[in-house]
């Protein structure tokens, strides 16, 4: 005689893994309907994180943007210079340029930074704004994920 299982059993594994599932959709709604409902009451369209977030950048490229000219006005002030000043070392001049080309990057990546957080920007006044807020936020969390 066969043991016949009850369709209505599940073993522990198959349990433990619905339950799990179950809990990851409910964090992940429970994360888009709250940022959704932040952006959705924002004054600006944006949750309070990528405000933040896209304040750093943009301080960020500006810090980037004054060092990478500072470091342009040294070097035309020692090449003009000549003999009048020390010299600047060789390895003092490859620093800086490493230096700028850090400042460089730091400013496009901040940069592109500051345009994804635009496109997740919901206008004031659009219609629909509520489901507007909801598509901006699930695009937020996948972003976030990765």
């Amino acid at each position: 005689m066969r043991n016949i299982a009850t369709p209505h059993t599940l073993d522990p594994f198959s349990a433990l893994s619905v339950a799990s599932s179950v809990a990851k959709f409910l964090d992940f709604s429970c994360q888009v309907v709250s940022k959704a409902r932040d952006i959705n009451h924002s004054a600006d369209g944006v949750s309070i994180d990528h405000t933040q977030s896209e304040a750093a950048a943009k301080r960020l490229a500006d810090l980037a943007e004054g060092r990478r000219a500072s470091l342009q006005l040294g070097s035309a002030t020692s090449a003009v210079s000549g003999n009048e000043f020390v010299l600047v070392s060789r390895h003092a001049m490859l620093e800086d340029e490493a230096i700028k080309v850090l400042c460089t990057s730091c400013i496009e990546i901040s940069n592109q930074l500051i345009d994804k957080f635009g496109m997740l920007r919901v206008t004031a006044g659009t219609t629909h704004r509520r489901w507007k807020s909801l598509r901006q936020a699930l695009k937020s969390v996948e972003e976030g994920d990765r």
